[in-house]
């Protein structure tokens, strides 16, 4: 499929990294204005479904769950190429927006926008379902680091672990700033097109969050489906075999488990998470586990 948006993106010296900036959030670099107005006009379907989370949440892990709800059959592709991302434009060999628009009913996409990026029918008129994954974010905060670390010469990302950190909590990061995007979607979480699910629940209790996911998909399944799903969708699994052809490039990956953010914090920067982002959680009513 040829690129049908120019690509826009550029380093950011307030971010430490390629990326464009769209109404004051960054988004990668494959963006643009003509495409960031053709995911405001995307003609949604009552029957699509949108997985999203701000990165390294669990859309991936959710998204090859959801994609094994409907289809058993990866084939020779990646979940990617199944469940293409639309909020970011096709170019070298990434399955963007272009393949979204393209994609049979019932469409299965991902994204990692914030709810006011969403396409206007989805907001306006409830038409297509979401299902968005939060994580607590000391992990999403290292475990994007990690992700970005590992593709440092391909972003140009010139950030180190301390600054990093700084950036993360005041928001100059991909699609961030963070608090802003859970909240945002938080306030939506009782909408009839959102389910809204915890990562750490996920680990906790996978058959009950996917019990959840088919009720709300109004998607039966034969007796024994979910457990099927779980089994071949299990962290080990997806770092091997069929489960593997989900990555591309080469990002590092590592446990997915709550609390690994504990090897990398130092006490300082755990207090200051704690005041600048914890706290206001708490006082807005939402709560994390963190392992």
């Amino acid at each position: 499929m040829d690129l049908m948006y120019p690509l826009e993106g550029k380093y950011e010296p307030d971010y430490g990294q390629n990326l464009y900036v769209h109404d004051g959030v960054a988004f990668p670099m494959c963006n643009s204005a003509a495409l960031m107005a053709a995911i405001e006009n995307f003609p949604c379907d009552p029957r699509d479904v949108t997985i999203v989370g701000f990165p390294k949440s669990g859309t991936n892990w959710v998204q090859a769950m959801v994609q094994k709800l409907y289809d058993d059959d990866w084939g020779t592709l990646k979940i990617a190429d199944v469940v293409p991302h639309i909020d970011i434009g096709t170019y070298a060999g990434v399955i963007g927006f272009e393949y979204c628009v393209a994609a049979p009913h019932p469409r299965l996409m991902k994204s990692h926008s914030q709810y006011r990026h969403m396409p206007k029918v989805f907001r306006e008129q409830k038409i297509g379902k979401a299902i968005y994954v939060a994580r607590n974010p000391k992990d999403v905060c290292d475990s994007f680091y990690n992700q970005l670390d590992s593709l440092r010469a391909q972003q140009e990302f010139t950030l180190d672990w301390p600054q990093w950190v700084e950036h993360f909590i005041s928001g100059h990061v991909s699609y961030g700033p963070w608090l802003e995007h859970v909240s945002e979607w938080q306030q939506h979480a009782e909408d009839a097109n959102v389910l809204y699910l915890r990562y750490e629940d996920m680990k906790i209790n996978a058959h009950a969050t996917l019990e959840r996911v088919v009720e709300f998909l109004d998607r039966p399944v034969a007796m024994g489906k979910i457990d099927a799903v779980i089994a071949q969708t299990e962290f080990s699994k997806m770092q091997q075999g069929e489960g593997a052809k989900l990555y591309n490039g080469p990002v590092a990956r590592r446990e997915g488990k709550a609390g690994g953010w504990r090897k990398h914090f130092t006490v300082a920067q755990n207090e200051l998470f704690d005041q600048e982002i914890v706290s206001k959680l708490q006082a807005r009513g939402i709560d994390f586990h963190y392992g």
